[in-house]
């Protein structure tokens, strides 16, 4: 089973009655386009007395006139209002079947990446994530209202026009068929080229949306380093060769939808010309039906012979989309930790890395009542360990006894608050990027924390006031209070602290300081990089590797 049917029939199945109703729709309004077109060819019938054969398909459809024009004109009239009520119905239901789809696809997606294992999360540039949300989204969503929905009602209709045909002249009907063979062959001839290049192409707009999105997310390292006219010309590489790709693209695409008018208009000159040299040639008003119902047929004709480059698009979004979908979530299933954390023990292996020779085992116990102090690279290696986001093949970590390779990810989450630099501060305004949970009491107790941090020289902190992306609206000193008051707000009773003390003024210094010791008699503390003449009463010092 392809990806695009994995994604696609699960959303079929379950909004049956929306796209039934969306086919019937198109169905209908196709049917009264017809109707129009047959109505007024009835008029000439009755106006002029001009028999032509769109007054005998209406008969044969089970509609009949008087010579009353005024019935004639009513009924032209109820047309018009059918059509512009189906007409619409048609429109709005299809488009409501692609943003359900799009909505069901997105919360998908989204929820998948929340969860997937953060290793195989960063072997890709996020920028290449951005494209999934908008351009598959896009193709994933034409490929159903366009490739399906839309497929479905232009075979109806054509089906329906080779019937009108077929009551006018078999020979006629034949004809049309043949044409429209040869747009189909002609497709199908540039059908693999189209491919490649459509996902060469796809692959290179997802390229350079990275590009731009690492560059402007480091624009300020680009301009210390006066690098502008070097990643100028590195984008413009780029750019040019996705124009490149781009340009090869339209010019098999634009040739084939080219050929469409031309093929149409080449079968009504053979069909004038066969009509011509015929011993018995074609009635006039029968030829005059034939023109105006290829006419009326060749836009949907036209949409049947693009169908492939839609699929095609949509196959492309869906194997993207389904890799990710496809991809290892964090395992949820193994026992859930319960109750709070009474000890942390690191179990490893001493390694001379200077002879490569083992020391011995190393068992670190951290447990409430102490301060505990790691150098950066050890307390780095704790925090990625601890929270799931790597893992370590060099020793064990044990949380009241258990190995945390038995606990889920999350429920370990729920238990350890870390505050650094690394896990970045997000939402829009101070109290969003502080609060573990936006209620009232909580804007009062960052409040009050944010004043015994000093946090801002005024007695009223503004806690709704913007702070940009990451913070970086923010002072240093301020940045990095908020990433502890983000911490210290969820109650947890293990904290991470990664160079507490960095930027801060001797005010701000001796208050944390003051908080932490107050809070480590019933919390697991754990401070990691900062220099031991800015520690104090530090208990515990752990200066053995930590899972190296």
């Amino acid at each position: 089973m392809s990806a695009a049917s994995t994604l696609l029939k699960p959303f079929i199945r379950n909004n049956k009655l929306l796209m039934i109703s969306s086919i019937v729709a198109g169905l209908l309004n196709n049917i009264f386009t017809l109707l129009l077109t047959l109505s007024i060819g009835k008029y000439f019938d009755d106006a002029f007395a001009y028999n032509t054969n769109k007054g005998r398909i209406l008969s044969l459809m089970g509609l009949h006139f008087d010579k009353n024009l005024f019935h004639f004109i009513s009924f032209f009239e109820a047309l018009i209002i059918a059509k512009l009520i189906i007409g619409w119905a048609d429109a709005y239901l299809t488009a409501l079947n692609g943003e359900c789809l799009s909505k069901r696809l997105r919360e998908k997606l989204f929820e998948t990446q929340l969860y997937q294992e953060y290793e195989n999360f960063q072997r890709k540039e996020t920028g290449k994530y951005f494209l999934r949300y908008s351009g598959d989204m896009r193709s994933m969503q034409n490929m159903l209202t366009k490739g399906i929905i839309g497929f479905i009602k232009d075979v109806l209709f054509v089906i329906t026009g080779i019937f009108f045909l077929l009551q006018l002249q078999p020979v006629l009907a034949a004809t049309f068929l043949l044409f429209a063979l040869s747009l189909i062959l002609l497709t199908m001839a540039f059908d693999k080229k189209l491919k490649k290049l459509m996902a060469h192409k796809r692959d290179m707009q997802s390229s350079l949306l990275s590009f731009v999105a690492v560059r402007l997310l480091t624009l300020r390292s680009v301009k210390a380093f006066n690098k502008e006219p070097v990643e100028r010309t590195r984008f413009n590489k780029r750019s040019a060769i996705n124009f490149e790709i781009a340009r090869q693209y339209h010019f098999i695409n634009s040739l084939i939808q080219s050929s469409a008018p031309v093929v149409l208009y080449a079968s009504l000159v053979l069909t004038l010309w066969a009509t011509s040299v015929y011993s018995s040639p074609v009635k006039g008003g029968i030829l005059l039906s034939y023109v105006l119902l290829t006419i009326l047929l060749f836009p949907s004709l036209r949409k049947i012979i693009k169908i492939r480059t839609i699929w095609q698009s949509g196959n492309l979004s869906a194997n993207k989309l389904q890799e990710i979908f496809n991809m290892p979530s964090e395992h949820n299933s193994t026992e859930k930790l319960k109750g709070n954390i009474n000890t942390i023990t690191i179990n490893e292996t001493d390694i001379d890395t200077a002879g490569n020779n083992e020391l011995g085992q190393i068992s670190e116990t951290m447990s409430p009542g102490r301060l505990y102090f790691l150098n950066h690279e050890r307390g780095h290696s704790l925090i990625q360990f601890l929270t799931g986001i790597s893992q370590s093949s060099a020793g064990n970590i044990f949380i009241n006894d258990t190995d945390i390779h038995q606990l889920s990810k999350k429920s370990i989450r729920r238990k350890i608050a870390v505050s650094a630099d690394t896990f970045p501060l997000y939402g829009r305004t101070v109290y969003e990027a502080a609060a573990y949970r936006k209620n009232p009491e909580n804007r009062e107790s960052l409040q009050r924390l944010l004043q015994e941090l000093h946090f801002f020289a005024a007695p009223i902190i503004d806690i709704d006031k913007p702070i940009g992306m990451h913070g970086n609206q923010l002072p240093p000193d301020q940045k990095k209070i908020l990433l502890h008051a983000r911490a210290l707000l969820t109650g947890k009773r293990v904290l991470i602290l990664e160079e507490p003390f960095s930027g801060l003024s001797i005010f701000q210094v001796q208050s944390l300081q003051k908080l932490l010791r107050q809070k480590s008699s019933n919390h697991v503390i754990i401070i990691t990089g900062e220099e031991l003449g800015l520690l104090k009463k530090i208990d515990t010092i752990i200066q053995k590797p930590v899972l190296n």
